[in-house]
């Protein structure tokens, strides 16, 4: 790293050299001769540095797919990480990382904290961290930038949203139906990037409704961990009288 920085501030300072003689050429000379001898402020050198520790914060959903696809790159960089799961799912957290150290990844480069929120502020208020990337809702997501701006750390944000789902006239009504299932039935709902929206043109609606309903009570409802299970359990019982409390809201405006 030192001699990426020696030789990055060696070729800083030609720059810097070659621009003042630059606009000191008389002013007799031509324009082409200026922009000759400024030729050499065209070189650029970008050299890339790991941050080196990192703080990764995961929601609940979709818990080891997210685990690995931001600590795989990371640590391919020279990152060592502190991985925060949630607490409702820290097992599989704990299980990548017996995976990692079985492929023969050095101890302390792959660490899991567990924990709730509290833990999650401490670690993106540490000064020892240089990077953090969280993902949840916009809320909690507010709260660890403004923890992490206070020592200038460099921060990934991937937070919930309403993301439309717009349904043409000309759309294949099967697959428009798939797609607004699949948007809103995969993994219970419990996506950041569910399609709580779904915008139908008018002239497709009536036949559009009728197939998502005869479609939908075909799902199976059962146990999570049978094959045959369309829709599980939702992750608490706090978030599933969250989920039924929409429902009774939305048949009210109905």
């Amino acid at each position: 790293m030192c001699v990426g920085i020696l030789i990055t501030m060696f070729f800083s300072l030609y720059i810097l050299v070659d621009l003042c003689v630059s606009f000191s050429v008389s002013v007799d000379n031509s324009i082409a001769d200026l922009q000759n001898r400024s030729i050499f402020l065209l070189f650029f050198l970008i050299i890339f540095f790991p941050f080196f520790i990192n703080c990764f914060c995961q929601l609940y959903t979709d818990p080891l797919q997210s685990a690995a696809w931001k600590s795989a790159p990371a640590l391919a960089c020279g990152n060592s990480i502190v991985f925060k799961p949630a607490e409702n799912t820290p097992l599989l957290a704990l299980a990548l990382a017996e995976i990692y150290t079985e492929a023969g990844i050095p101890d302390g480069c792959f660490n899991v904290v567990l924990g709730d929120g509290s833990t999650g502020a401490h670690l993106s208020s540490h000064p020892d961290i240089a990077k953090v990337s969280f993902t949840g809702s916009v809320e909690t997501g507010t709260a660890v930038y403004q923890s992490a701006a206070s020592s200038m750390k460099s921060v990934t944000m991937e937070l919930g949203g309403k993301s439309p789902l717009i349904i043409m006239e000309d759309a294949h009504l099967e697959n428009a139906v798939s797609a607004a299932m699949m948007a809103n039935w995969y993994s219970n709902g419990e996506v950041c990037s569910n399609g709580t929206r779904v915008f139908v043109h008018s002239d497709l609606m009536d036949s559009f409704l009728t197939r998502l309903i005869e479609r939908t009570k075909k799902l199976r409802i059962g146990n999570p961990f049978d094959p045959d299970t369309d829709v599980g359990a939702l992750i608490t019982p706090e978030h599933l009288n969250r989920v039924m409390n929409y429902v009774r809201l939305n048949k009210k405006k109905i």
